[in-house]
């Protein structure tokens, strides 16, 4: 046995067209605020870097990318290594000391891995700030600009 359902749009004709343009707009304007959202968490994230911690960054910074992975889905990557610096270390032998040894001439410091070796690194907290702080700011203004968004071409804006 089946049931219809007859549903009657009651409240005149704005809410009729509102309905009828929610399926072109929906998708357009959710993918355009995402990607708009998540760069702007990725600047907050090297914002974050920079003023975390003023060492050299070598790539880490560079590295920090937007990946497009398909219908609403978009990543912000980087360098495995951040986590370490965003946590610090442990004390732990460094396996390529060498890589120190440009860092070492230039600011004159002792050897970089001795140091590591014996008190580890200290962490620079750049993704904690970024995932509690700025996230929750950057979700209210997604949340925000795309009603308001939607609403606009709904009604037959552009």
């Amino acid at each position: 046995m089946s049931v219809a359902v007859t549903v009657h749009v009651v409240g005149g004709k704005e809410a009729v067209v509102l309905l009828r343009n929610i399926s072109k707009y929906l998708p357009v304007t959710a993918n355009n605020k995402l990607r708009k959202t998540t760069n702007n968490v990725m600047m907050d994230l090297k914002r974050n870097m920079r003023m975390a911690f003023t060492a050299p960054r070598g790539n880490l910074e560079e590295s920090v990318k937007l990946k497009h992975k398909g219908f609403l889905n978009y990543d912000i990557t980087m360098l495995d290594y951040g986590k370490y610096v965003d946590r610090g270390t442990d004390p732990h032998s460094v396996s390529k000391p060498y890589l120190f040894k440009p860092w070492q001439r230039r600011t004159g410091t002792m050897s970089l891995s001795n140091a590591i070796f014996l008190v580890g690194t200290r962490a620079h907290p750049f993704l904690h700030k970024t995932r509690t702080t700025d996230l929750n700011r950057r979700i209210g203004e997604f949340n925000n600009e795309f009603l308001s968004e939607l609403r606009n071409k709904m009604k037959g804006g552009n």
